[in-house]
């Protein structure tokens, strides 16, 4: 089985291809859509220790959105060049602002008339093969991202009734049991990884004001 970066901590969505070439020599498929649906897998099992923060990654805002990175899986704070910004609408995809916050951002270096606004996201993402491009995959996920591909593959199958519902419903279990396999490893997990996790966890959590009028 390919390993890649880190020790062999990752895989590439190529092994996942290969496996499912390697058990189904008829079955027709595109490399780009295993590479999408091993990082939307990546992504449900939703694995910290897998992930990598980045930091100061610059989005462009045009026609008030900036468009997410593709790897992204939790957004954890949106700056512009002095302040972190919270007036905004994240769908996944886009950030959205509007007039009034969009005037409130310090432009910097940006050139008055561009039209362009530059901010900067810290986010947790998926990390990516700097070779392809193709997000990685950590190991011990490989099983759980085979079941997804074969989920997404066979869907047509099992919707002209070439797959019965038995067939169907063991493909869906077998992928239930590996996401939930994959969430409980702690192979690579350190005291450090899971102290910044912790206090990943506590700079997401909003700070509630407690009104104190009225209290004795």
């Amino acid at each position: 089985m390919a390993h890649t970066t880190e020790g062999g901590k990752y895989l590439t969505a190529t092994t996942i291809a290969a496996m499912i070439s390697r058990n189904y020599k008829s079955l027709d498929y595109d490399i780009y859509d295993v590479v999408e649906w091993c990082a939307e897998a990546e992504k449900h099992i939703g694995d910290f220790e897998g992930f990598q923060r980045i930091n100061n990654y610059p989005v462009d805002i045009v026609d008030k959105k900036a468009l997410l990175p593709c790897n992204i899986y939790r957004l954890l704070s949106v700056k512009d060049n002095k302040n972190t910004v919270f007036n905004y609408e994240n769908n996944g995809t886009f950030l959205t602002f509007s007039d009034n916050s969009i005037a409130s951002f310090q432009q910097g270096t940006n050139p008055p008339d561009s039209g362009t606004l530059s901010l900067y996201i810290d986010y947790l993402g998926i990390p990516v093969d700097p070779n392809t491009g193709y997000p990685l995959i950590k190991d011990g996920h490989e099983e759980a991202c085979y079941w997804y591909c074969l989920t997404k593959l066979l869907f047509e199958k099992y919707m002209n009734k070439d797959i019965n519902e038995s067939q169907w419903m063991f493909i869906n279990d077998r992928y239930g049991h590996y996401v939930q396999k994959a969430k409980s490893g702690f192979q690579y997990v350190s005291r450090d990884d899971m102290d910044k996790f912790a206090m990943c966890v506590m700079n997401m959590v909003p700070k509630l004001r407690i009104p104190t009028h009225g209290m004795k």
